[in-house]
């Protein structure tokens, strides 16, 4: 969508920007980081049997 409409991408995206608090981007930060490594630790636990 970026390589189609960027202008209209940027403009949703400061819009979201706006109505998103950082403590809510803090805590999806995190959760994203923590299910990032623990999928990690899945697929390395497979790829090493």
């Amino acid at each position: 969508m970026w390589a189609l409409m960027p202008g209209a991408m940027r403009r949703a995206y400061d819009e979201m920007m706006k109505q998103v608090s950082d403590r809510d981007l803090h805590v999806a930060g995190a959760v994203g980081v923590f299910v990032g490594t623990c999928l990690l630790a899945y697929g390395a636990k497979i790829v090493l049997q």
